[in-house]
């Protein structure tokens, strides 16, 4: 029979419809292209599925929003930054910096943290902003080549922010990224590393992809990019503790759930964007879970393409993924806990008959099982028997069994084919064969 890792259908996600609950956004900018010309903040509601105006007429080169769905920065060019409230467009904090590009903010201590990329010079800045008085209590400098800083967060106790600095390249082609530890009470590092000590050996580039509460994951690659291979571990700064490397084929978008239990890669890829062979990243729609501590394959899930992936502090054991948002809004909440725990299929009773025995009744067992609840042999429904929320019982025709070869077994939750299980194959045999366990 086949593992609990085999593709199941994109449906197994709870889809958001109907469902009453609190959720994070998902934020864009619309309009403003030419130079100074006012844009729009907007935040797409994951239960309503529409697009709600947060700001208006505000001008953002770049701009992020804290880890708390709170407040929003926004800068262009030479025009001093501002701090928004979003739950009050009134409330605002007019900045002194300028020329940066945003990064990480984090909201912590009644202050924000903004991380900054200064777009003349190869620095960024920390800038702490004290939100009752609105004013820059402190700025940290640090020397950032590239991006603006993105990967960084607190440790358990947000006493310590990590984040990556200093990126250099050393004879042998690796990348010397150095992770920091930066004391808000003190202002200052106290301690660094070089991120490659943390990821897989032989690895050219490392990267710090996400983190929270002390727990980062790591990203490790090649920089040949026909070599497709790469590694994540979860590691824990606070305690300099590592989870197993994950090997995955092709790159994607990391992310950690149920404080570091699982791991969450959302595959992305690339496609040419224009005539002038410019490429533009997109998601697959592959998701696969992962437990963190070992490495094993929980399972591979499957998804529309060229979605939008939203992850929020807020709501810690799930990851968002929605999809044509301004057409036909499809959105999925990313749940292991519920995707391995609540409904499953994990067994059928005798997986073998002899072709041309005559019909007979199969036990499906799993968990989530209702009334509604219906087994599919191969394509076509079965006249099923619900026993309990474990049991099914379905009978099985003769002319289900009349020649040898393979069928599928599969359990759809609620009736539909939009919420199946994994598979199970049912062997059909002929007289002389062996009954396969």
């Amino acid at each position: 029979m086949r593992h609990a890792v085999s593709v199941i259908c994109m449906c197994m996600f709870l889809l958001l419809s109907g469902i009453s609950m609190a959720q994070p956004f998902i934020y864009r900018t619309e309009g403003g292209y030419a130079r100074h010309a006012p844009e729009t903040l907007e935040k797409f509601d994951l239960q309503a599925k529409r697009w709600i105006t947060c700001l208006s007429e505000v001008l953002a080169g770049s701009y992020g929003v804290d880890n708390k769905d709170e407040w929003v920065v926004m800068q262009w060019d030479e025009v001093p930054a501002e701090a928004f409230n979003l739950t009050d467009s009134d409330d605002y904090i007019a900045l002194r910096f300028s020329q940066e590009e945003i990064g990480k903010v984090i909201n912590a201590h009644n202050q924000l943290y903004i991380f900054a990329k200064d777009l003349t010079k190869d620095t960024a800045h920390l800038y702490i902003v004290n939100l009752s008085s609105g004013k820059e209590a402190t700025t940290f400098t640090y020397f950032r080549w590239g991006d603006e800083t993105k990967d960084a967060f607190f440790s358990g106790t947000d006493s310590i922010i990590y984040f990556t600095v200093d990126t250099v390249y050393s004879d042998i082609g690796i990348e010397k990224t150095k992770v920091v530890a930066y004391s808000v009470a003190k202002n200052k590092i106290i301690k660094e590393q070089y991120l490659y000590e943390l990821g897989y050996p032989g690895a050219e580039i490392n990267e710090l992809c996400f983190g929270k509460a002390g727990l980062g994951i790591i990203g490790s690659y090649s920089r040949d990019t026909a070599n497709k291979n790469s590694y994540y571990r979860l590691h824990d700064f606070d305690k300099n503790t590592n989870s197993a490397f994950i090997h995955y084929v092709g790159y994607a978008d990391p992310y950690f759930t149920n404080n570091g239990k699982y791991l969450v890669l959302v595959e992305s890829s690339y496609e040419l964007y224009d005539s002038s062979d410019s490429f533009s990243e997109y998601k697959t729609g592959k998701i696969s879970l992962y437990e963190a501590s070992s490495g094993m394959l929980l399972r591979v899930l499957s998804l529309p393409s060229h979605g939008e992936v939203k992850y929020s502090e807020l709501y810690p054991d799930e990851v968002y993924y929605a999809c044509d948002l301004d057409s036909l809004p499809q959105v999925y909440r990313i749940k292991p806990d519920s995707l391995l725990a609540a409904k499953r299929i994990d067994g059928v009773s005798s997986p073998t008959r002899q072709a041309g025995t005559g019909g007979f009744t199969i036990d499906v067992t799993g968990k989530g099982f209702t009334p509604a609840s219906k087994v599919f042999w191969n394509d076509s429904a079965g006249k099923t028997i619900f026993v309990s929320d474990s049991l099914l019982k379905v009978k099985i025709s003769d002319t289900d069994v009349a020649a040898t070869g393979d069928s599928i077994v599969r359990v759809n939750f609620d009736g539909v084919s939009s919420s199946a299980s994994d598979s199970m194959v049912f062997h059909v045999v002929n007289a002389s064969e062996k009954p396969k366990r």
